[in-house]
């Protein structure tokens, strides 16, 4: 266990430097300013021994004159009180703001007071200047709001004719304030509903024609479907577009039978050859048959465990999680001498390529591609 060292007497010299964790500083005793008493501070700053002390010496240096305190109130002007007449100081940085132009609190709000008058009954009211005082109590407020609003809101009953004042507040609804009570409403409803006549409430499917009683556009799930059907085939006629547009296989110019939908080829056959162009023109069997070259089977994962699964033209790693992927290193079958070129299928002739290399080479290699970089035995 750590043991606490004590310093009787600290180094004067050393007086900035703070102690440690474990040490205390034990201070002497020093005389209190203000009544001679020894005590120990908390701090060395300290001049005395308690908070009246210093509160005893804060008021004897006020009377002296020694404090800004005091300036202030040595300097500025005399005033007499404008409410009660007794005579005030003012101090200098209350006369250059404009301030304490009464002795007291009690004075200022008797200069603020102001006297006004009930408008409904007449009553006297105190106040302040500030406020804006109209009536002496809610009870005559209200009674105001209800007399001046007789005059504004009489009006006369549509049913029985007799004066009424619509009530305040409330919902209010399409015949809010026409009738003066609930039974003169219900009367002139029966009477002028009777007088009307009934109107026959039929309507027409927008299909077929069928009539309904009930309000519907349609009278069957079947006709709803015929209205869906009819809105796609108005849409698409609007696109319909008569310029021709260029097949992307064969070149030949078409106009789509029905609507424009982005069409790039005259007929399907001229779609699948543009796709199997594009993917290498199908399986390997099919491509070396028609280019007449040598075909044995290949495993492609043989062929890139053999490769170590990296690109045999820029030593890019090929991960083996991209494989089928559009990454620009996912790993792919890549012939060295192109089946286009006369190159065999064989194993001999293909190696493992990082997708982007794959594209860029192409089929331009005619002497053939030989292994950059070393090849590991499968």
């Amino acid at each position: 266990m750590a043991t606490l060292k004590t310093i009787t007497n600290p180094d004067p010299s050393q007086a900035k430097i703070k102690p440690s964790y474990y040490q205390k500083v034990v201070r002497s005793k020093k005389p209190c300013l203000e009544c001679g008493k020894l005590y120990t501070g908390k701090t060395n700053k300290s001049k005395y021994c308690s908070s009246s002390c210093k509160y005893m010496a804060q008021k004897r240096r006020n009377l002296e004159g020694k404090t800004v305190r005091a300036k202030h109130h040595t300097s500025g002007v005399d005033r007499e009180c404008p409410v009660c007449g007794k005579a005030y100081h003012v101090s200098q940085f209350n006369v250059d703001r404009n301030r304490k132009k009464v002795c007291s609190l009690k004075c200022r709000k008797k200069l603020n007071e102001k006297i006004y008058e009930c408008i409904f009954c007449g009553k006297e009211i105190k106040g302040f200047k500030s406020e804006n005082k109209k009536f002496c109590s809610h009870k005559c407020h209200g009674a105001y709001l209800r007399k001046t609003s007789e005059a504004k809101n009489k009006k006369i009953c549509k049913q029985c004719g007799n004066d009424f004042i619509s009530q305040l507040g409330g919902v209010v609804t399409a015949r809010s304030g026409t009738f003066c009570s609930r039974v003169c409403r219900w009367d002139w409803e029966r009477i002028n509903n009777d007088a009307k006549p009934i109107a026959c409430s039929i309507w027409y499917c927008g299909i077929c024609g069928v009539v309904m009683r009930e309000f519907r556009k349609y009278c069957s799930p079947e006709c709803l479907k015929e209205n869906d059907r009819k809105y796609q085939y108005a849409r698409s006629s609007a696109m319909k577009s008569d310029e021709p547009i260029i097949c992307k296989q064969c070149g030949k110019a078409f106009v789509p039978e029905y609507g424009n939908k982005k069409r790039l080829f005259c007929s399907t056959k001229c779609g699948n050859r543009y796709a199997r162009k594009a993917s290498g023109g199908g399986n390997f069997r099919k491509r070396a048959r028609r280019a007449g070259v040598k075909y044995e089977y290949v495993n492609v994962m043989k062929v890139f465990d053999r490769d170590g699964w990296h690109c045999q033209i820029c030593g890019k790693a090929t991960p083996r999680e991209n494989r089928g992927t559009r990454y620009s290193n996912a790993p792919e079958l890549d012939h060295r001498v192109p089946i286009s070129k006369h190159g065999p299928h064989t194993y001999a002739n293909v190696q493992c390529s990082c997708r982007a290399c794959n594209g860029w080479k192409s089929n331009h290699n005619e002497l053939g591609q030989l292994p950059l970089f070393g090849v590991v035995a499968g």
